[in-house]
């Protein structure tokens, strides 16, 4: 699969900054889905899911009395080896429930085993140039957000860039913030490890993705294109200007 990244279109005027701070413990990593028209690929979606269980990776409770009290036993932590399983089959189903609304066809089977089979996902948890944010309730995985370091894409505003890959929620916890939660700790996370740009690439048609992300902030950049088997799909270059502590 390849992604173009056509000429630099005009950029707006302003985009938003967000101040890096590590107060905000409810990681955050966006996932920019491969999302794909209906039953098409594209770059970003949203899905949410909970759970809360003992496991090596460090384990951040929400903040009581916080947006989130529809699930206070939520849990936000880094992904550990032990995750590459369940986050496979989490990222199928978000996937195919939101894109593969016309059932399943040779090329969207094949990219689904490609891009998100166990071994993929091993791989990019021991990784140093990613990170994956789970979120867990009661044992299960929920959603998770996944952020890759030093990812450039030309249409984006100058600076140190990161990309945010995925943000994954499971159907059933959509609506209850948990993306809002995986996004801000996918900001943070960016924004430590000395990002100061952080963009993804939605699929165009995904608008309930496109008006998510433009209600926190990020700014549409212009047109670029997710190819897999042969076929281009439309997506949109969005970003967001991060910001240290202190920065103008």
């Amino acid at each position: 699969m390849a992604r173009s990244t056509p000429t630099r279109a005009a950029f707006p005027r302003t985009t938003t900054r967000v101040v890096c701070s590590t107060d905000f413990t409810i990681g955050v990593r966006l996932t920019s889905l491969r999302e794909m028209s209906a039953p098409r690929f594209a770059n970003m979606g949203l899905r949410l899911m909970t759970s809360n269980t003992t496991h090596p990776g460090a384990s951040t409770p929400l903040p009581e009395g916080g947006k989130f009290l529809r699930f206070p036993d939520m849990r936000l932590r880094k992904a550990v080896p032990e995750d590459a399983l369940c986050l496979s089959v989490l990222a199928m189903q978000v996937f195919l429930d939101t894109y593969a609304t016309e059932g399943i066809r040779p090329e969207i089977a094949r990219e689904v085993l490609s891009s998100y089979s166990q071994a993929v996902f091993a791989k990019a948890i021991s990784a140093e140039e990613s990170r994956i944010t789970v979120a867990e309730r009661n044992g299960h995985l929920i959603g998770f957000a996944q952020v890759t370091f030093s990812a450039n894409h030309s249409l984006a505003p100058a600076g140190a860039q990161a990309e945010l890959l995925r943000l994954y929620v499971q159907e059933s916890f959509t609506g209850a913030k948990v993306g809002t939660a995986l996004l801000a700790e996918a900001e943070s996370i960016a924004c430590l490890e000395g990002a100061t740009v952080l963009w993804l690439t939605p699929w165009v048609h995904n608008q309930r993705a496109l008006a998510f992300y433009s209600r926190r902030g990020y700014t549409d950049f212009g047109l670029t294109y997710f190819t897999f088997e042969g076929e281009s799909h439309e997506n949109r270059v969005l970003a967001k200007s991060l910001a240290v502590p202190n920065a103008a």
